[in-house]
């Protein structure tokens, strides 16, 4: 751990945030950085981005800035673009009771940053730097709770759950990502609060998902909301495979190491013998591109555990499977599922892959339908097939050029139906 300065921000951010800071000044309002860009300053981390806070109004911030756009200006929160960098620039705030698991039934802007840290998550997401001074301000002991390693929530830990449920996935990423244990009372009340969850929106908890898939610890994420009963509160069909699909996560990144968003989902979501992992995911509105990536993984997952059992598979086929761009993905399923017959099989497998040049999975044809319609085929079922299987020699490597592949086609369409 080191002290947060903003001498550890890089350009273009630093600059940016030091003029927005002295336009903010100059009108009487100091304003601050807040949040996890401080806490990641702290643990000598980049931050992904900055955030500005202050006492000035949104009005104020519209009128001191030229370029802005109020995202989220009923909650104080303003987008500002200075110096070819996007910033947010929010207000200070109190808020009242929460009307439905995320947003506040009122919002008041506050005086000081006392007051705006009361109302966030953890204490380590609560701290203030003045990017002027470099003075830093923690009301809630955030940076003791950084330095022991720690993940605590800000006041009332049950408060904060029903506040907002997606904390609870949020709780379980961040001891994640930073290898922290949670304080046994935020645990404690996530695993009470689990209620706060159904007023989470499934693209909300889909959001979360892909972004511990891409952050460390993976499988430890999983295992704090499994512990906790989140998995199951999220996915109660899923009961009864919870733990092998977490352990399924465990055998694949065992480092650690991030897992990367479609193979941490084709992992946790794998349709067990036609189970209801599928059912469960298109319940989180995944994208279509996202969607038909894990069906295209998962289909070729089950088709390699038949392949590998398959004594004899020809070159073409093999090369069918392997050229597909979920083909690793598809074997790191196979691995973390266990569903091998035999891993010398496999490696073999890997290696045939590695080997293949790019005209080997994808070889020049040379023959096209015109071919076929020259010699009096029409498109249809036989088209088809003649087709499948002239790509079936070309990619076996029986056609070593046009001629012996039109010799064969002439011969081939001379056979009876």
């Amino acid at each position: 751990m080191q002290r947060p300065s903003i001498k550890h921000l890089p350009d273009p951010w630093r600059r940016a945030i030091c003029d927005a800071a002295q336009k903010l000044g100059g009108r009487g309002f100091r304003a601050w950085i807040v949040g996890g860009a401080v806490r990641d300053l702290a643990l000598g981390r980049i931050p992904k981005d900055a955030d500005l806070t202050s006492a000035a109004p949104p009005e104020v911030v519209e009128e001191l800035f030229e370029k802005t756009h109020a995202v989220g200006k009923a909650l104080g929160t303003v987008r500002v673009f200075l110096s070819g960098t996007e910033l947010e620039v929010t207000t200070f705030r109190r808020e009242g009771k929460y009307r439905d698991g995320r947003h506040p039934q009122q919002v008041e802007w506050g005086g000081s940053v006392e007051e705006d840290a009361r109302r966030r998550d953890f204490t380590s997401n609560a701290l203030f730097l003045d990017p002027l001074t470099d003075e830093i301000c923690d009301p809630t002991g955030g940076l003791a709770d950084i330095e022991a390693g720690r993940l605590r929530c800000v006041g009332n830990p049950m408060e904060r759950f029903a506040e907002d449920g997606l904390r609870i996935l949020r709780l379980a990423r961040f001891a994640a990502r930073f290898d922290w244990a949670v304080e046994p009372a935020t645990l404690a009340a996530a695993a009470d609060g689990l209620a706060a969850l159904r007023g989470v929106s499934a693209e909300r908890v889909l959001a979360e998902l892909q972004s511990m898939g891409d952050g460390e610890r993976p499988a430890r994420a999983l295992d704090i909301l499994l512990r906790c009963g989140a998995l199951e509160r999220l996915f109660p069909a899923l009961k009864p495979s919870l733990e092998a699909r977490c352990l399924a996560v465990e055998r694949h990144s065992p480092d650690g190491s991030p897992v990367g968003v479609a193979l941490f989902l084709a992992l946790f979501f794998f349709p067990v013998d036609e189970g209801p992992g599928r059912a469960e995911l298109e319940a989180l509105r995944p994208s279509r591109v996202l969607t038909r990536t894990l069906e295209a993984t998962w289909a070729l997952t089950l088709r390699l555990q038949q392949a590998l059992a398959e004594i004899s598979l020809s070159r073409a086929a093999r090369i069918r499977l392997v050229r597909s761009e979920v083909f690793r993905r598809a074997i790191h399923v196979l691995r973390a599922w266990q569903l091998l017959f035999d891993e010398r099989e496999l490696v073999r497998w890997e290696a045939f892959e590695a080997q293949l040049t790019q005209e080997e999975r994808f070889p020049t044809p040379w023959l096209s339908g015109a071919d076929l319609i020259a010699l009096g085929v029409k498109p249809g079922p036989r088209y088809a097939a003649v087709l499948y299987a002239a790509e079936e020699h070309r990619l076996a490597g029986d056609h070593p050029s046009r001629e012996t592949a039109l010799a064969w086609l002439r011969g081939r369409v001379a056979e009876p139906d």
